[in-house]
């Protein structure tokens, strides 16, 4: 049986993750840090302790990096440093030395910035606008290094845009905009849309999410991919959608700067290469969300 690693197993993609990857078959080891959601009890915990992650007594065939600190708006730039670059190097290089030869690991569009959308991954500029997206940007960095250092490694990227789904209930603020805006419907709480709602961003659902990861591991090349769904939509759509109407507000953006107003990816090269393809509608998957949050709440 293949063992895999998961990082951030406790986290919304990494949680999500663990049980697709207990589904195929495999045996499943995941980094847990104490927060998020309840791992299943087949998935093997790796616990961080006072001195940190110690990797040094398990070898695996493959890895699937997805922990992070990922609030956009900090300014701890050491944080991020800490975590979402030489957290990488020492995960990358000791499972490496243990002898894993496939590495995927999790980035994002916010790396684009304000370069011109559908963002293509080997043209577009990356121009990250917030600590968070430099260091997903050092992140990559540090990948290509490896991967150019390790020839006979696997390592591949995986640029999410913006992902919603269920298992977000730890993130709070950090949670998806369709997260929250279901939530405040279930329990009629006021909604805050930065003005004037017609922001676009690109969806994907944590499910492809999920599957795309799945697909990279079995990918026959280095590089990196968007995953996207195609579908880019404004939040006064999705305030339609989910029936939010009579209790919004808007509001002013205080940071007009670092904030992208449009977000679309082109996933051609990943649908290409890999025969990924979003299972679903956006419509469907936030039907089928507020569902499954309601019969969780029981409301």
């Amino acid at each position: 049986m293949q063992k895999v690693l998961v990082t951030g197993g406790s986290g919304f993609v990494g949680w999500n993750l663990c049980n697709r990857l207990l589904q195929s078959g495999l045996d499943v080891y995941a980094t847990n840090n104490g927060c998020g959601n309840v791992l299943p009890e087949n998935v093997k915990k790796i616990n961080k302790n006072y001195f940190g992650l110690n990797l040094d007594n398990y070898s695996f065939n493959c890895v699937f990096h997805t922990s992070a600190i990922n609030d956009t708006q900090s300014n701890d730039l050491k944080g991020f440093n800490e975590v979402n670059v030489k957290d990488t190097a020492y995960i990358f290089e000791k499972c490496y030395k243990n002898g894993c030869r496939k590495f995927i690991y999790s980035s994002s569009t916010a790396v684009y910035g304000h370069s011109n959308p559908p963002y293509i991954e080997d043209e577009t500029k990356l121009d990250p606008l917030t600590f968070y997206a430099l260091s997903k940007t050092n992140m990559e960095l540090y990948a290509d290094t490896f991967k150019n250092q390790k020839k006979d490694a696997l390592v591949v990227g995986l640029r999410y845009c913006n992902v919603y789904g269920f298992g977000e209930f730890h993130k709070g603020k950090r949670a998806s905009m369709i997260h929250q805006f279901i939530i405040n419907k279930i329990f009629d709480r006021q909604t805050n849309i930065f003005k004037d709602g017609e922001q676009k961003r690109e969806w994907v659902f944590v499910d492809d999410v999920v599957e795309a990861n799945f697909l990279a591991s079995n990918s026959s090349e280095s590089t990196i991919y968007n995953v996207g769904s195609g579908e880019c939509v404004s939040f006064n759509y999705l305030v339609d959608l989910i029936g939010l109407s009579n209790n919004i507000k808007y509001v002013e953006c205080p940071f007009k700067g670092t904030f992208q107003n449009f977000t679309s990816s082109s996933i051609d090269k990943i649908v290409y290469n890999l025969g990924y393809k979003p299972k679903n509608s956006l419509s469907f998957n936030v039907f089928e969300l507020e569902k499954k949050l309601r019969s969780y709440f029981y409301v």
